[in-house]
């Protein structure tokens, strides 16, 4: 594991390589113009609100929900707003705890925030689960 021990760009590309191929799909995501922006959190500039708009409705399924959190959290963790990435990756985690994309992202987050005894805390966690086969990589999977 010296790539996570590493402070260079190693675990960021490392990190984001696992977190997309790791983002789970909605089976049967909303289709709403907000929701289409929401996902579109790398190249649209209204994916934030739209996403935002979409959590304090609460109209969405729990799964649903906890995609909306991960879509702002992307986001935010690729404008390097950390702290706040951490948040809705938690948020994301609470609503879905086997959810590995989210995992991931907050670790990433924790680390590039300088919070190391987090990330380590929740690299942990991600390898103790992923073990033990409770994270999944598509929503329609179980926990």
């Amino acid at each position: 594991m010296p790539v996570l021990l590493s402070r260079s760009g190693n675990i960021v590309a490392l990190t984001l390589a696992v977190a997309l191929l790791a983002a789970p799909v909605s089976a049967a995501p909303p289709d709403t113009p907000d929701w289409k922006a929401c996902a579109d959190f790398l190249t649209n500039d209204d994916s934030e609100p739209a996403c935002t708009r979409l959590i304090e409705a609460k109209k969405l399924a729990p799964a649903d929900l906890a995609q909306a959190h991960y879509y702002r959290g992307m986001g935010r963790y690729f404008r390097d707003e950390h702290p706040t990435a951490i948040a809705d990756m938690s948020a994301t985690i609470r609503l879905m705890p086997s959810h590995a994309g989210a995992r991931v992202m907050r670790m990433a987050a924790y680390w590039e925030n300088n919070q190391w005894l987090a990330a380590t805390a929740d690299m942990v966690s991600f390898v103790w689960r992923a073990m033990l086969g409770k994270l999944t990589y598509e929503e329609d999977e179980d926990a």
